[in-house]
């Protein structure tokens, strides 16, 4: 508990001999067991301050954020994410339903074979949406915030947290998904600001290569 040794032994010491009735305490040995007795305190509240400062700074760090501005109204980045006809143009490439609060769908990447089932927790109409996705040890949160910085600009924030796994699987997680929430803001800024589909998506693990 304590990193001071010589404290340690002095409050161990002084411990067992109030047990045992043995010191005659006098005033200065009175004084001094205050002083050991605080030293002692504060050397337990300071350690205990380090631990709770480091678990919540290691549950702070356990998430991944991508965010870029988007040089169209607030309005159209937000159906962007709403409606899967917009969407699936540089996202996934299939929705079961748009985004509505409560319910629960599937997202399909076709090229990669693979589906995601999606539960709509919480959407404020061109400010947030908070979803959680996958299952199992890959279940995580996600949540979209749209900043309109003005009439043509919204800025937005994309956060995915709630990761599960060991430090190694997590460290993965963050990686893996920075890098494709970073595409997917990428994709979607081509696509609203210039109608251009980059397929970044499909081409961050072209099949070409996958079937070699």
């Amino acid at each position: 508990m304590f990193h001071n040794s010589t404290t340690q032994a002095r409050c161990t010491r002084l411990i067992y001999s109030a047990k045992g009735q043995a010191l005659k305490i006098d005033p200065m040995t009175a004084v001094f067991i205050i002083f050991i007795i605080t030293e002692c305190r504060n050397l337990y509240y300071t350690q205990l301050l380090s631990v709770i400062k480091y678990r919540e700074m290691k549950e702070t760090a356990n998430f991944a954020q991508s965010e870029l501005g988007i040089r169209k109204p607030v309005k159209e980045v937000f159906e962007a994410f709403i409606n899967p006809d917009i969407t699936t143009k540089f996202w996934y490439t299939h929705s079961t339903g748009k985004l509505e609060e409560g319910v629960i769908l599937q997202w399909k990447w076709e090229m990669y074979n693979l589906v995601i089932p999606v539960k709509v927790f919480e959407i404020v109409e061109n400010q947030k949406i908070l979803i959680e996705w996958g299952e199992g040890i890959h279940k995580s949160t996600v949540v979209w915030e749209f900043n309109s910085v003005n009439d043509n600009l919204t800025f937005l924030t994309i956060k995915n947290y709630n990761f599960q796994g060991n430090d190694d699987e997590l460290l993965s997680k963050i990686k893996d998904s920075t890098k494709g929430f970073t595409f997917v803001l990428s994709g979607l800024k081509a696509w609203l600001e210039h109608k251009i589909q980059l397929r970044l998506i499909e081409d961050a693990f072209p099949k070409e290569l996958m079937t070699k």
